[in-house]
């Protein structure tokens, strides 16, 4: 594998929109094709209290942490790459982009609002 064939995707939305179950599903539909892949909740690797209250230290603890996971996946020969966060300024993405050994595309996620009960829409 050379790192021209790594790619990943960066799910990105407010909290609760679903950006874990579509990571989720895209891991499923990856394995049933058998493309050696990894799906990261990146909120997972900063899930703590290191004793700053402040956004950027997790996102740095987030930060050190995905390398060596990262790493350990690459190794092994994935070479598609699920992300998912909520991303809360452009200075994140680009260090998250730095951070990351591949090319990525972000894609954000967002609430449909509430269902509708039927009908044909307002008259």
């Amino acid at each position: 594998m050379s790192d021209g064939d790594l790619a990943a995707v960066l799910l990105t939305g407010p909290f609760g929109v679903g950006k874990s179950a579509v990571a989720a599903e895209v891991a499923d539909a990856l394995e049933r094709r058998a493309v050696r892949y990894a799906m990261l909740d990146l909120d997972y690797l900063a899930w703590g209290y290191a004793g700053s209250d402040d956004d950027r230290a997790e996102f740095g603890m987030m930060l050190r942490n995905l390398e060596p996971v990262l790493s350990n996946y690459l190794a092994v020969g994935v070479d598609r790459v699920i992300l998912a966060r909520t991303i809360h300024a452009a200075s994140e993405l680009e260090r998250l982009r730095a951070a990351l050994p591949m090319p990525f595309v972000s894609s954000g996620c967002r609430s449909r609002g509430p269902r509708s009960s039927g009908g044909s829409g307002p008259t």
